[in-house]
């Protein structure tokens, strides 16, 4: 016997607009994240952070939103990829990089 309790359409994860990223590229000067899609609830949002395209260090709750430049970030521009995944599938975005990190 199979029984159907019921269905709904479900819309696929999107980003209405790009990330973006805000703030000076700059040594202890905080980045924030805007994600470029509301969060809903029911999709698993990640932030990555990366120099120069390659990963670098992972964000943490409450931080997720927010990077602070070290001096290993010195000569390199930061993005930032955001992937949501639900049950209507996964989709992945990149922030256009920051201006090149200074001291």
């Amino acid at each position: 016997m199979h029984q159907v309790l019921g269905t709904a359409d479900v819309a696929a994860p999107s980003f209405p607009t790009p990330p973006s990223i805000t703030g000076t590229a700059q040594v202890g000067q905080v980045l924030t994240l805007n994600l470029g899609a509301a969060l809903d609830a029911g999709l698993v949002t990640q932030v990555e952070w990366l120099r120069d395209g390659a990963a670098g260090p992972v964000a943490t709750l409450p931080e997720l939103w927010k990077y602070t430049p070290v001096a290993a970030d010195v000569g390199k521009a930061i993005t930032a990829r955001v992937t949501r995944q639900g049950p209507a599938g996964t989709v992945a975005a990149t922030s256009a990089p920051t201006a090149v990190v200074v001291a």
